[in-house]
């Protein structure tokens, strides 16, 4: 199995019914994720995983799209509430990435989520090296893991960020 973990693509400061959209940069990150995956530099995801915000739906859709890529929604994505404790915040991104492991070799799980929940979630990914060097997640910014049929631990084999120059 190989999972891409993905920042959302850059977002506006305009805000739109209280969310935050792509800003015009993000939007082109998102035209280059379909590149990189057109490439091979990012494997085809076999589903995608976003949070309900519409920043991380919009960085994906156009890859969506190209591919006829299945699309869920999950609410565990989403940012630290402010009504939620950092132990509950923190138990709810370990369950949902517990329960994405897949035996299948050919399996690519994209996930597109946001800082904190990409931080969190590198906080508790079981690495088979143990330091990985990042030190926070910018707009567009991805990793890609591998991890072998039988094995416990996730292998860093990409890493990059989607351009806005394309």
């Amino acid at each position: 199995m190989r999972l891409v973990l993905l920042r959302h693509g850059e977002k506006s400061w305009l805000s739109e019914g209280g969310e935050n959209p792509l800003s015009e940069r993000g939007s082109r990150q998102a035209l280059h994720l379909v590149e990189l995956v057109q490439q091979g530099q990012i494997p085809r995801p076999s589903q995608i995983w976003v949070s309900p915000l519409i920043r991380t739906k919009a960085t994906i859709a156009p890859l969506a799209e190209a591919w006829s890529i299945p699309v869920l929604v999950k609410r565990e994505l989403l940012l630290h509430q402010e009504n939620e404790t950092y132990g509950d915040f923190s138990r709810r991104v370990k369950e949902l990435i517990n329960s994405c492991y897949q035996d299948a070799e050919d399996f690519v799980l994209l996930i597109c989520s946001h800082q904190d929940w990409l931080m969190e979630v590198m906080s508790y990914l079981p690495l088979a090296h143990a330091t990985i060097p990042f030190q926070s997640w910018a707009s567009g910014q991805f990793m890609v893991f591998n991890r072998s049929p039988g094995s416990d631990r996730w292998e860093l084999i990409g890493q990059g960020r989607l351009s806005w120059t394309t």
